[in-house]
Parts: C-alpha cells; structure tokens; sequence
C-alpha cells in the first residue's frame, strides 16, 4: 500500500510539472475571458450597442453587400440580434477572415475585427485552440485529461485519515508545510469545480469525443444532408435569399430564438439555420433546420432533443464550460476555478520546487536545502 501511494504522489508530481503550462494558461485565459468579456463590450461599445429602431431590415441587402465586398469565396455565418439593442455580427471566412458588426435596423456597417486582431479575440483562441487550430485543440485534450488524472489522484492521496485534519492549514509549520497545506485544502475545496470545466473543456475541444459517445449509445453522429439534384444548373452562383431562407425555417420550426443562420461558401451545401427553442439550454440553441439555397426546400428538421446523444451532451457541456448553464451563481464558480487552476499549478510547481533534493555538495557541507529547516 505504502508503494502505490509513493508511486501515486510521484505520477501526481511530474504529471504536474509536465501539464504545468497548459494548464495554467487555461485557467487564467478562462478567467480573463469571464471578467474580459463585459469589459470587450463596453470598450467597444460602438460595434456592439445600436439605438433600437421601428424594424430591422432583411438580411438579403445586407448579404449582398458582404458577398460583393468579400467574394462569392467566402462563407458567412449570421448571428442575429438577442436584444433590441444589439448589433448584427457576421463572422465571414474567406480571403479576410474576422467578424463584421451591422446596424439591423439600418444596415449601416458599424465595424468590423480581423482575426484575431482585437485582444478579446486573441484571448479567445488562445484559450480554445493555442493559435494552432486543430493541434491546439488536440494538445488540449490531452492536457484535460491529463488535468482530470491530476485531480483524481489528488483527491486519492487527500483523502483523510481522520476529517479534523483534512482542511487544516498550518502557517507557522514552515515554508514547505504551508505550501503543501494550501496545495492540498485548494484541491479538495476546488478539485470538482475544476473538473466539470477541464471535462467539458475536452468535449469541446476534440471532436472525436462526441462521435465516440454516440458509437457506444448506438447511434450514428450527425451528418448534414446533401443537396438533391435539379434538372438545370445555372452557369453562375445566384445568391440565395436569406431573408427566404430563414422565414422556411421559422415554418418548419416554430417558435423559439434564432441562434445562427450559416451560409457556406459552397453553393453544393445547404444553410443551416439554428434556432434555440424553449426549454434548450445551449445559448445559441442547437435545434436546426437545413435548406436548400436555390429553392428555400427544407431538407431536414432537427429537434435538439431528437439529436444523437453525442451532439446532444453539447447542451450541458457548452454552458457549463462558460458558466451560463446556472446563472450568476455558476459563473462565479466557473471563474474561481480557473483562478484555482492557475493557482493550484503555481503552488504545485513551488512545492515541488522547495521539496527538491538536496546537492550533495550542498549535505557535505551542512547547508539545508531550500524550504527545510535546519535540524
């Protein structure tokens, strides 16, 4: 028992020490992005805010523009507005790629951020996908699972003998005493908060996760549908109308909230038009109507109820990653635990850094190492 436990603590330790820096980039990016966010907002309040008008105008003018501007290249991704005073945001991915922000009610082009250009932005993806993209995102993973074997082996060796010493702390029993203590107490308070953002962090982030839930539920993921056959196709790309598009997908799927309307590049794929219905908890709703772009023909109706379960974990796992699946509450819990991430990879790494062993020049000449008493 006394071997599995050294055994144990040595994993926990150099685990640690390997993980350090992705993880304590993740817990302070996703702490910054919580209390960054209101302030992104308010700096940039002119690409955010509009003044509310008598009705928003339609879509078709405004994509248009956009095609005309950036190329029957690029696709765009509309996220219309949640509140009367919010701008149209059109993330666009072509040649230029960035977000565009519209007045609705005027169409007036209030601003747009290249990349990864504004702070925020970089921020974001540095904490989504390490500027790397896909290997950012597998890198990720890797590192939350690897976070989630960290806390699970730290629990294991926290566990009490007797529960009158399991939160104490001890400020005056030494340097490396106090580190420990802070160590161990900061990972049993906080250990679970971390995990439910590192298991949710590595669903979002490797894609495979999901599919593989569904393989083992039985089921197949979902896949987009593909675009039938007509008997003539036009010499050129006519752009399709958005405005017509959208109104067949509020016929086919009644009721609820628009989340995004996506236009792909392509013109052999068909929009997809989703829609948050009540009862949904993923913010941007994951019920989804796909359509054909040349006739406005509904190809396929998706409940977010009736998705395969991988999909369909994406509304827990979303919110709960970014702290909106219990209000207020939950995204101060959320914020903690990336504070308590960071800070509990800076003490691991100081307590491992003060518990080093001693040179042997060092025990030869009677000087203590640093952080141990002289006895």
């Amino acid at each position: 028992m006394k071997r599995s436990r050294s055994l144990l603590r040595s994993l926990h330790r150099w685990l640690g020490l390997v993980l350090l820096v992705p993880l304590l980039l993740q817990g302070l990016t996703g702490l910054l992005l919580i209390v960054g966010k209101p302030v992104d907002r308010a700096l940039g309040r002119e690409l955010f805010v509009v003044e509310p008008g008598q009705a928003r105008r339609g879509l078709d003018a405004i994509h248009a523009g956009l095609v005309a501007r950036f190329g029957d290249g690029a696709s765009f991704v509309y996220r219309p507005p949640r509140a009367d005073d919010e701008s149209l945001i059109v993330h666009v991915d072509g040649t230029w790629h960035g977000r565009v922000f519209v007045d609705p009610y005027t169409g007036r082009l209030l601003g747009e951020r290249k990349g990864t250009g504004a702070w925020f932005d970089w921020l974001f993806e540095l904490h989504a996908e390490l500027l790397s993209g896909q290997a950012g995102r597998a890198v990720l993973a890797a590192a939350g699972l690897g976070g989630l074997l960290l806390i699970a082996s730290g629990y294991w060796l926290w566990w009490p003998a007797g529960w009158s010493s399991a939160f104490r702390v001890q400020p005056g029993a030494g340097q490396v005493r106090l580190l420990f203590d802070l160590h161990r107490v900061g990972g049993a308070l906080a250990g679970l908060i971390i995990a439910s953002s590192l298991l949710s962090g590595v669903y979002m982030a490797w894609r495979p996760v999901s599919g593989f839930v569904s393989a083992i539920a039985g089921e197949a993921p979902l896949v987009p549908p593909s675009l039938p056959a007509v008997a003539f196709e036009p010499p050129h790309r006519h752009l399709p109308s958005i405005d017509r598009l959208v109104a067949a997908a509020d016929l086919a799927l009644p009721g609820g909230q628009p989340g995004y309307v996506e236009v792909p590049a392509d013109p052999a794929r068909p929009v997809r038009v989703r829609k948050r219905l009540p009862g949904e908890t993923h913010p941007n709703g994951l019920s989804m109507v796909w359509l054909d772009p040349r006739t406005a023909e509904v190809l396929r109706v998706t409940r977010h109820d009736e998705l395969d379960p991988g999909t369909r974990l994406y509304e827990l796992m979303y919110p709960l990653h970014i702290g909106e699946l219990g209000g207020a509450t939950q995204l101060l819990l959320t914020g903690i635990s990336g504070a308590m991430l960071a800070s509990l990879s800076v003490l691991g790494v100081c307590l491992w850094g003060a518990r080093r062993p001693v040179p042997r020049s060092r025990r030869r000449s009677g000087e203590p190492a640093a952080g141990r008493r002289p006895r």
